[in-house]
């Protein structure tokens, strides 16, 4: 009886170290997914500003759109695009893209230098952020910002004229 309290006792003790090691592998594991989304959310809305800004011929961040079709915004923490004028804003990505995350970008020019920062967070935690500059090659002499400095602006209307 005693050998079999004392067997039963040691099965508990390894059924719970096996079990608290399990635990704590499916919150690595979870964590790790939640930053590899925030991370392919983050670099995919980068890359959509840079493919579309990198050659503007002229850019504006303002709410009237001065007749520049094309603008790319953050509403709602979601990535939309509009190709034409007057037309609604689509969202770019799926909303099961998202994963409960919200996106934030900053932005600013300095002569033809356009800074990005993107930002994705999850409760009001930041997950992934990603903060760069490049140069506009292909600016023309339009009615935008391009040949100004501008401040930081938290999720702007970027309207652009390809």
């Amino acid at each position: 009886m005693v050998e079999t309290i004392i067997a039963l006792a040691i099965f508990i003790i390894v059924i719970g170290a096996t079990s608290s090691l399990i635990l704590s592998s499916m919150n690595l594991y979870a964590n790790t997914a939640t930053q590899d989304e925030a991370r392919s959310l983050g670099n995919y809305a980068y890359n959509y500003y840079f493919d579309r800004l990198s050659c503007a011929k002229d850019i504006e961040f303002v709410s009237d759109n001065k007749g520049y079709p094309k603008a790319i915004a953050v509403t709602n923490g979601k990535l939309q695009y509009r190709k034409l004028a007057g037309e609604a804003f689509d969202n770019v990505f799926t909303d099961d893209f998202y994963h409960g995350c919200t996106l934030s970008v900053n932005t600013w020019v300095t002569g033809y230098i356009l800074n990005l920062s993107v930002t994705v967070s999850l409760k009001d935690k930041e997950l992934y952020s990603k903060k760069s500059a490049f140069k506009l090659i292909n600016p023309a002499a339009g009615k935008g910002l391009l040949n100004g400095t501008m401040t930081a602006v938290e999720n702007p209307t970027v309207y652009y004229q390809d």
